[in-house]
């Protein structure tokens, strides 16, 4: 038996050729994007229900308008405005969350919610009935905003705008937020195959490589 000695070095130490060699190591062992498509599409299938949307017959990153009435893809501007605020503004706002509570509180300004904790103790979620919060709330990823965006500045912004967004039609906002999450996915794909965010995945895992750059 004999015993060798290991040096072994954290990413940011190993020469470029070893860096190379690493980082090709985790492209074609290491990476895994399923689940960046899969929050994408749980995001579009609770955005398709909501606006009954059918998914393409290739693709769920495709979308067919075949369930909607020509009457309601015929709207444009202000009708199309008041039209998305009345029949989805449940589904666009939601009541902001406040706390958690054991304790009781009343007022006619709150929404609770009861439900158990991890401890298994009875809590009660307090929502403001005034206040209201259109972050994430398909399924709470940010896949949730990029669909949803070009509703909430054609609503948002209407007023100070009408001129440019006149013509605007449903479709025209479904497309532009499919559209969206496409970009969306194909930037966070190409983040994970940068050097800075396979450095930073190293990092923060602490893995360690001999001086050839070959995990440890």
């Amino acid at each position: 038996m004999k015993t060798i000695e290991l040096t072994l070095y954290k990413f940011s130490e190993l020469s470029d050729k070893a860096k190379e060699n690493a980082i090709n190591y985790y492209l074609n062992n290491i990476q895994d994007y399923q689940y960046i498509y899969h929050e994408a599409e749980n995001s579009i299938k609770a955005f398709n229900d909501i606006f009954s949307v059918n998914s393409g017959r290739h693709s769920w990153l495709d979308y067919r308008l075949n369930s909607i009435d020509d009457s309601v893809l015929e709207l444009t501007g202000l009708r199309l405005r008041k039209y998305l605020i009345n029949n989805f503004g449940y589904a666009l706002y939601k009541p902001k969350y406040i706390k958690h509570t054991n304790g009781h509180k009343t007022g006619k300004m709150f929404i609770f919610k009861h439900s158990i904790n991890y401890k298994g103790e009875n809590c009660t979620s307090i929502y403001s009935k005034l206040n209201k919060t259109n972050d994430c709330i398909l399924t709470g990823v940010c896949c949730d905003m990029e669909l949803l965006r070009p509703f909430y500045e054609f609503i948002d912004n209407y007023k100070e705008n009408i001129k440019g967004y006149e013509y605007y039609t449903l479709e025209d906002l479904i497309s532009q937020g499919y559209h969206n999450l496409k970009i969306a996915i194909e930037n966070e794909i190409e983040y994970y195959n940068s050097e800075e965010a396979i450095e930073e995945f190293y990092e923060n895992n602490e893995f360690e490589f001999t001086e050839d750059g070959k995990i440890y």
